[in-house]
């Protein structure tokens, strides 16, 4: 809940928010204490979003920390910092996640009205209480688009019988689980190297999502 919303002045020349604290850590220090039926509320989480009126939503165009576009449009970018990541660290294999990054943007692209989207559902944005997920948080990348890009839990969160359940919870089609493969895969290879002598948390998650994606691949 949003206590306060602040606007940009000379003191702070950005918008800010104050936001009620809310009880617990996040899925990156606790784990759950049933996986797979935390993946299930997630789903369903996913979904309700989805279902949301998108209409009149912002799209991602140009705004690089909005997700949900089309892969082939970040498709030379990717390329590129494939290539960069080479060998900087365990299963940062260029070959391999060139395979993953070929497969998913030759999967059939979402053609279907746009859907609300969180865009960044990694185990740090969300509120575990008690070994149960208690929340979302960080709508920061909150766009329209096609709906693959929120199945990034699959990789950087769940395995194992946890995976399946929120594969089948989830609700979408092959088509979408190769395209979510490639928006895991672009944010994981930007994110390790920016982060790796700054946060290691963060820096943790891309390196396990990138272990996970060679993995199932």
């Amino acid at each position: 809940m949003t206590l306060e919303v602040g606007t940009p002045t000379h003191d702070y020349p950005s918008v800010w928010t104050v936001a009620r604290w809310l009880d617990g850590s996040d899925a990156y220090s606790e784990p759950f204490a049933n996986p797979a039926q935390a993946a299930e509320q997630l789903a369903a989480f996913i979904r309700a979003l989805h279902a949301i009126d998108s209409t009149g939503g912002p799209t991602p165009g140009a705004h690089n920390s909005m997700r949900g576009d089309h892969l082939a449009e970040r498709d030379a970018r990717t390329r590129t910092r494939i290539a960069e990541v080479d060998g900087i660290a365990p299963h940062f294999d260029a070959a391999r996640l060139t395979t993953i990054w070929d497969r998913a943007v030759s999967a059939v692209p979402w053609s279907e009205p746009p859907r609300w989207l969180h865009g960044d559902l990694l185990p740090a944005n969300l509120l575990v209480r008690d070994g149960q997920l208690a929340g979302v948080l960080d709508f920061g990348c909150l766009a329209v688009g096609d709906p693959a890009c929120d199945l990034q839990p699959v990789w950087s969160v769940f395995d194992g019988d946890a995976r399946e359940a929120f594969r089948a919870a989830v609700g979408l089609d092959d088509d979408a689980w190769q395209r979510g493969r490639g928006w895991s895969l672009w944010q994981a290879i930007a994110a390790y190297p920016y982060y790796r002598d700054t946060n290691p948390a963060l820096a943790g998650i891309a390196a396990r999502t990138i272990a996970e994606l060679v993995a199932s691949d």
